[in-house]
């Protein structure tokens, strides 16, 4: 469902910062997408880049995995603090 014109957003998400933000740059998204939350940083991505995403190598997860990336990254923040900078 569309809301006020806008497209979808998905969360591009990766396993460090740095293939988070290079994807995003192969992508020619912006860094100000980036959503900075300690432990569950994301990239906004517009839907329409969803599919050249995929065919650039990433892959759809499914909530399982989501969460368990999300777990861990959860525990490194508790390890080694909030402030650690994304990449």
């Amino acid at each position: 469902m569309r809301e006020k014109g806008l497209l979808p957003k998905k969360p591009l998400r990766a396993e460090s910062g740095e293939e988070l933000h290079a994807m995003a740059a192969r992508l020619g998204s912006p860094r100000r997408f980036v959503q900075d939350h300690p432990g569950r940083w994301h990239h906004v991505l517009p839907k329409h880049l969803r599919d050249r995403a995929v065919a650039l190598g990433a892959r759809e997860v499914t909530m399982h995995e989501v969460g368990a990336l999300l777990r861990r990254r959860r525990a490194e923040v508790l390890r080694d603090g909030p402030d650690q900078p994304i990449g």
